[in-house]
């Protein structure tokens, strides 16, 4: 199969779990006193936005040179390119789990680190792609080393090792 149908289902998933980011962040209230002072309550809000939609296009940065890679995809292919849309489209989730606990003052810990797993969780859905198109050089459009491929995976590794460090980290400090 081309790769044609799963590049443009990808990118729906990845746009509207990047434009789903947006409802956390909410307009301030008028009758509820000083608008300053709810919008700088905020923060944290207009915060997470930032770093989930950087995320989220990096990730489709990332997503999209692996599909310039490939001539054509497979059924198992398919499944963990799935695998790694269900992460992208429950990233609003914990965004909106940060934003709330740190402008709650509480569970704070909780948050960071169901945050940190879910990234986690992603790098290691593109590892696994990484590590079938190592299997299956014939999906990709031309000949890698394994040595190429296998730098592919050490830095999604490497990615994937840094969330669940600064996952382990925010136990203590979030």
């Amino acid at each position: 199969m081309t790769t044609d149908r799963t590049e443009a289902f990808s990118d729906g998933v990845f746009a509207i779990a990047a434009t789903l980011l947006i409802l956390n962040v909410h307009l301030p209230s008028f009758d509820q006193g000083d608008v300053g002072q709810q919008l700088r309550n905020s923060w944290p809000a207009y915060l997470t936005y930032a770093i989930s939609f950087l995320q989220i296009g990096i990730v489709w940065v990332n997503h999209h040179h692996l599909l310039e890679l490939i001539s054509r995809v497979d059924r198992g292919l398919m499944f963990l390119n799935l695998l790694l849309l269900v992460f992208i489209g429950f990233v609003p989730f914990p965004t909106g789990l940060v934003a709330l606990a740190f402008q709650a003052g509480r569970y704070e810990s909780l948050a960071c680190i169901a945050y940190g797993v879910l990234m986690a969780a992603m790098g290691a859905a593109f590892l696994m792609i990484w590590a079938y198109l190592d299997r299956h050089g014939d999906l990709l459009k031309h000949a890698f080393s394994g040595g190429q491929i296998r730098q592919f995976m050490l830095r999604t590794s490497a990615g994937s090792a840094a969330y669940l460090t600064s996952a382990a980290i925010s136990i203590v400090s979030p």
